[in-house]
């Protein structure tokens, strides 16, 4: 994931995804959260909570799904050498 992140850093987007499919993705999350956070101070709201709170399920099963599939996609290119 440090290497994706690097990547993503240098803009070498296509060697990010190529060290984890998964970095791109998380990068641009955390991007997106840090400018949620600044928006919620500077709004004075909540406006992560109640997003979460109404897409709980769906978002939680499709990270489980996500990281078990990039696991395996990760260990098929690890012993495929």
């Amino acid at each position: 994931m440090t290497h994706s992140f690097v990547s993503i850093g240098h803009l070498r987007i296509v060697e990010a995804f190529f060290y984890n499919i998964l970095g791109p993705f998380l990068y641009l999350l955390m991007i997106t959260g840090i400018v949620l956070c600044i928006a919620e101070i500077y709004l004075d709201r909540l406006i992560i909570q109640p997003l979460f709170s109404k897409y709980e399920r769906p978002v939680l099963v499709s990270v489980i799904i996500l990281v078990i599939l990039s696991w395996g996609m990760n260990l098929y290119r690890h012993f495929s050498k």
